[in-house]
């Protein structure tokens, strides 16, 4: 492990550099955020089961024989897209928000003009690029997102909890792809994260229907 104090312009973070070679060492922070973007100050980022791939058995989706197509990342690359933080600065452009905010982030990076961005489905963009494995992510002190991935939390909401709401979404967009549960059996197979995080959104739709 590297030395941990952080020169001026630095910060920690925790670097992937091939397989089973994650090491936390100092990096220099990120560059103002380029419009359209925004850079957060990291509150909480959970351990995804991609982050344990990557460590295990990686390069899995790091890429590492070209650089990637949307963000030009090659190689090594710092990991965590299972975040939340607070807003500290607003690149040129971003309406909405302000500096201070406290937000999650979706992880889906995407070009926004081929035809899948176009027709909504934008986690299958065909230059698609995940925070954390494609372009630098959030096991560090700062981290630059687009600002149309953003979720502001609510005002008193715990931020050990706004890390969870990435991994909630994807429970969640399981179960509303299922319909209507209310009297149903639902079968989960699996009980890490993303599986206790159906259950659970299973559970409080079919308390609705």
């Amino acid at each position: 492990m590297n030395d941990l104090s952080n020169p001026v312009g630095s910060m920690r973070a925790a670097v992937w550099h091939g397989r089973q070679d994650i090491r936390v060492e100092s990096v220099p922070l990120p560059a103002d955020p380029p419009p359209g973007w925004v850079q957060i100050k990291v509150d909480w980022c959970g351990i995804c089961g991609s982050d344990l791939h990557e460590y295990v058995a990686g390069p899995v989706f790091i890429p590492v024989e070209a650089p990637h197509p949307l963000t030009g990342i090659q190689g090594q690359c710092i990991l965590g897209h299972e975040f939340c933080g607070e807003i500290l600065k607003l690149g040129e452009g971003v309406q909405g928000y302000a500096v201070g905010d406290p937000v999650a982030a979706d992880a889906c990076q995407h070009c926004g003009t081929c035809y899948y961005c176009t027709h909504g489905l934008y986690n299958i963009c065909e230059r698609l690029a995940f925070t954390g494995l494609m372009n630098n992510g959030a096991f560090a002190e700062r981290v630059n997102v687009p600002a149309n991935l953003l979720y502001r939390l609510p005002e008193g909401f715990p931020r050990e909890a706004g890390a969870l709401i990435e991994p909630l979404a994807v429970g969640m967009h399981a179960v509303k792809k299922a319909g209507n549960l209310l009297g149903q059996t639902v079968v989960v197979v699996g009980a890490g994260t993303i599986g206790l995080c159906t259950i659970m959104c299973a559970k409080a739709r079919a308390r609705r229907g």
